[in-house]
């Protein structure tokens, strides 16, 4: 991503070719041209036959080694593999700014080619005059294709699950498609997950599989893939993520729970036992013998724990049983009054849950036939 288009809202994308250019016997170097195609200049390689300077050129990293020749990049273009002066292969990797530290291809021959598979995670050697290829995947290694021997580096397809190859026959030469066998050769991401344990197994076997990562906390995890260097780079692998709408609201839940309980006690519960304080005086000065005026009384005895000798108001703070309600005369449960919950955490909250509970549960005690009392 070299700008970004602010009136049209995208990234505005430019590709690079990468080359080789022999500077010698067996000497090559490895080089490109800027975003714009105006400008060559040295990835990596002796320092010799430099190309000239260019504006900006002091800040590129040039990587100097005897011999570097391109060989193939990785499918998600941020690993260029490469020989070295003996023929061997490296791999040096591209993290948005500059190129990394190269690191060479354990056990691979110094002489065929060498390719990725289309899913990243494999490897396809071919060596000239060998029958078939070797796919490499990790440090485990499989032969195939044995029945043809191929005159040059075959292709994969872009499912991986064959190659391509030309082979001599009593006619000319003529192009073959191979079946080739390749962990989850379709599976276009698959590299990103193979990196621990038995992952590549549990991933043939079930599909997927879960694992612990290091990340505490949610945005952790998509802090990593989401902003990752700050920098935009639509060229940067990330994961893909499919992400539920249970998170949503366990969050939402949490926050929502976390402010009700602020709110109850520094707001709610002082207010409820005001409005209990004057209703009871209301009631009491308008209509002394109403069941509500004897309910709120109830309620008040329990706030200031002076409940002997009223029935009710014991029954609301043991909150246990089925029994008559000498208030309304019919049966209450109060063993409803059980507080649960946040309402657990101190005697103050339990004793608010208690009350005005009670409070919310007359609204369904009913006479027959007269509705709600």
């Amino acid at each position: 991503m070299v700008d970004y288009d602010q009136k049209a809202a995208q990234a505005i994308v430019r590709y690079r070719l990468f080359f080789g250019v022999k500077l010698g016997d067996g000497v090559y170097g490895t080089r490109s041209v800027t975003e714009e195609g105006k400008r060559e200049y040295q990835v990596m390689g002796p320092k010799i036959a430099l190309p000239p300077p260019f504006p900006g050129s002091e800040d590129h990293q040039e990587i100097t080694v005897a011999s570097a020749l391109p060989a193939a990049f990785h499918p998600v273009g941020s690993l260029l593999l490469w020989q070295d002066q003996k023929g061997c292969y490296q791999q040096l990797p591209y993290a948005f700014e500059d190129w990394g530290k190269t690191v060479p291809i354990k056990e691979s021959k110094c002489s065929g080619s060498l390719t990725f598979t289309p899913n990243g995670a494999a490897m396809v050697e071919w060596s000239k005059g060998k029958p078939g290829v070797t796919i490499r995947l990790g440090d485990s290694k499989s032969e195939q294709a044995s029945e043809y021997e191929f005159v040059s580096t075959p292709s994969s397809t872009p499912d991986g699950k064959g190659v391509v190859g030309q082979v001599e026959s009593g006619e000319g030469q003529r192009l073959v498609y191979v079946p080739v066998s390749v962990p989850l050769a379709d599976v276009t991401n698959v590299w990103m997950f193979l990196d621990k344990g038995d992952a590549l197994t549990r991933f043939q076997r079930d599909s997927g599989l879960l694992r612990p990562l290091d990340a505490k906390q949610l945005y952790e995890l998509y802090d990593s893939e989401l902003y990752g260097d700050c920098s935009g780079d639509v060229s940067t692998a990330a994961r893909p993520y499919l992400v539920t709408t249970d998170i949503f609201w366990e969050l939402l839940g949490a926050a929502y729970d976390g402010t009700l309980i602020v709110e109850e006690r520094q707001r709610a519960i002082p207010v409820f036992w005001k409005f209990v304080s004057a209703a009871r005086e209301s009631l009491h000065a308008k209509n002394p013998k109403s069941p509500w005026a004897a309910a709120f009384d109830a309620v008040a005895s329990v706030q200031t724990g002076s409940v002997a000798g009223n029935a009710e108001a014991q029954r609301i703070l043991n909150a246990s049983g089925r029994f008559e309600s000498p208030v309304f005369g019919k049966e209450f449960n109060y063993a409803e009054l059980t507080p649960r919950g946040h309402y657990t955490m101190s005697a103050e909250m339990a004793t608010y849950f208690k009350a005005m509970h009670y409070l919310t549960q007359l609204g369904v005690v009913r006479n027959p036939g007269s509705g709600a009392v």
